[in-house]
């Protein structure tokens, strides 16, 4: 079966509004505070979340930084998410098919979740590009996503984190495996959070 398609997403979008029961399922809150946790930074400057869904972790990732930006490329999401975080007035949203449409400029964190699966591997290697050309120096990378089979998905979790590991040459600071999903963060400041802080 081929990736979702832009419109599949958008369906799904105008069928519910929580398609996944992001709110509702423990599982998913808690594995927004996992993520939330793994995250070496109190505080950055520029952050950028593609597929942001309904924003359920955007609005978490709004506290974390100065200038969030988001992008999804079902439009009833992206409205789902402008009316969720209406209080918010640090986020730029663009309706983006990722990641042939990036937004400008450079990021000192990404954050990728649940979303790399979709994506064939010529689509892939681009989104890769697009990661290496727009992280800072120093600036993090985030994924995380479910491992079970699943129609839509082009690659297993552990093979594309794998690629995302080796293609852009980043030093993994924290990595969180689970039955259900995998968390990576890396970045090519391989100081640990105390380290940072020059408690070492």
């Amino acid at each position: 079966m081929p990736p979702a398609s832009d419109d599949a997403f958008d369906l799904l979008y105008a069928e519910h509004d929580d398609p996944w029961y992001i709110e509702a399922r423990w599982y998913e809150r808690r594995k927004r505070a996992v993520l939330l946790a793994a995250l070496p930074f109190d505080k950055i400057d520029r952050l950028f979340e593609p597929g942001c869904g309904n924003g359920a972790l955007s609005a978490d990732l709004a506290l974390r930084c100065i200038t969030l930006v988001i992008s999804d490329t079902a439009p009833r999401a992206l409205a789902n998410a402008r009316r969720r975080l209406a209080s918010h007035a640090n986020i730029e949203f663009f309706c983006q098919t990722i990641p042939l449409q990036w937004p400008a400029g450079q990021f000192d964190c990404i954050v990728i979740s649940e979303l790399a699966y979709y994506l064939d591997a010529p689509a892939v290697v681009l989104f890769i590009d697009r990661i290496k050309a727009s992280l800072t120096p120093g600036g993090y990378l985030v994924a995380c996503h479910w491992r079970a089979a699943f129609p839509q998905r082009t690659d297993s979790t552990a093979a594309l984190h794998n690629q995302f590991e080796t293609t852009l040459n980043l030093t993994r600071l924290v990595h969180h495996e689970e039955h259900d999903f995998v968390l990576n963060v890396w970045s090519a400041d391989a100081r640990s959070v105390a380290q940072r802080e020059a408690i070492l």
